[in-house]
């Protein structure tokens, strides 16, 4: 299905989540950090070496049978998405920075401590990474 025709370069926490509905209800099917949650076959390797090298990475590969992303992780990567798919329309969603930092403590910082718990090593792998990405973003939100 890919190319993406949308790339949300949001955070999470911004109205992605209405954001991955509304795009669905038009048509598209839509990648969200909740799809890699619901299901254990989708990539998410990829995302992890994109980290370190996203410059080798092969984009066609976690977006396989989308041709919409939104949410975390894809709005680390909106650049490079954005030259990938140069076709592409880009949504940013935005909300106050004060808001924003409330809500991501209250949901992904709360859930993301949680991670030991986690039967999958998988879901372990994925809350370790938003753990280390709310805490990065957290701390920036301090230093304002």
């Amino acid at each position: 299905m890919a190319p993406l025709q949308v790339i949300g370069a949001g955070f999470g926490r911004t109205g992605t989540d209405s954001l991955h509905e509304a795009l669905n209800i038009l048509g598209y099917n839509t990648h969200h950090m909740s799809c890699i949650f619901k299901n254990e076959n989708l990539d998410f390797e990829t995302f992890k070496e994109a980290h370190r090298n996203p410059e080798a990475i092969d984009w066609d590969k976690p977006y396989d049978g989308f041709d919409a992303a939104v949410d975390w992780p894809t709005c680390n990567f909106y650049k490079e998405l954005m030259v990938k798919y140069p076709d592409a329309k880009v949504l940013l969603t935005v909300r106050t920075p004060e808001s924003w930092y409330v809500s991501v403590c209250k949901t992904v910082v709360t859930m993301s401590q949680r991670y030991e718990k986690a039967k999958s090593e998988r879901i372990k792998d994925i809350l370790r990474m938003a753990t280390k990405v709310a805490w990065m973003v957290s701390s920036l939100m301090k230093k304002r």
